[in-house]
């Protein structure tokens, strides 16, 4: 099924890099050392990280259909739990929050299961790939904390490509890199509705990553591993 396959992109977010381990410790820094200060009367950081993941999940969800900008989203994700915390700073406050979040997330190391061990297997047998959703300067650092940047032959982005994830756009645009024609293409991804569908709707074989054992209804061709280390099976 795969034998004629020649490239392999990989999402970031959940699939190399444990994204949620470090953002909720990255998250819970910037909370000690700048929100806890302010008058936070009976909240603590499980009731902000609580309010704060409803808000960047909703906020990010408006981001892939175009309806906010990046620089709305990363204010208003801070400036947002705040206020519905009945903390009241204004949006320079905020966007310091963010840069102060985002500065120390790409300087983790955290990364999914088994992710160093495939991605070396791999690179000695295809050329390797990254589309991702994150912005790119953060993308690309996150990467280098991780030491894995050296694997990829191409590292795209949403901001370099221009669209998100599940657009057809922005792996379109990836497939362009490599020359190759996209039955000859895989992506591996940990979000179904993101990656699985947009790298199906685009004629790329999907391989969804489903660690958490979710259920779908979808009757979309793709090929199922609960870890990165299934990889070996199929490659």
């Amino acid at each position: 099924m795969l034998s004629n396959k020649k490239y392999i992109f990989f999402d970031l977010d959940d699939t190399l890099f444990d994204f949620n381990l470090s953002s909720k410790f990255s998250l819970e820094l910037v909370f000690k050392e700048h929100i806890l200060p302010l008058d936070l009367k009976e909240y603590g950081f499980k009731k902000f990280f609580e309010v704060y993941k409803k808000i960047n999940s909703d906020l990010w969800n408006k981001y892939r259909e175009n309806k906010v900008s990046k620089e709305f989203l990363e204010v208003h994700r801070f400036s947002d739990t705040l206020n519905k915390l009945e903390i009241y700073e204004d949006d320079f406050f905020s966007s310091n929050l963010n840069s102060i979040y985002l500065d120390i997330l790409s300087k983790q190391r955290n990364t999914v299961k088994n992710a160093g061990g495939i991605i070396e297997y791999l690179y000695r047998k295809y050329p390797l790939g990254i589309i991702t959703n994150g912005f790119d300067s953060v993308q690309r650092k996150k990467l280098n904390s991780c030491m894995l940047t050296d694997y990829f032959k191409h590292i795209v982005t949403s901001e370099k490509a221009g669209a998100l994830k599940p657009s057809r756009q922005i792996f379109d645009y990836a497939i362009s890199l490599t020359g190759l024609n996209r039955s000859e293409i895989v992506f591996v991804g940990d979000e179904f509705d993101v990656d699985i569908k947009g790298a199906n709707e685009s004629g790329i074989t999907g391989i969804w990553l489903n660690t958490g054992n979710k259920q779908t209804d979808s009757h979309l061709k793709y090929i199922e591993i609960k870890d990165l280390s299934d990889l070996r099976k199929f490659f």
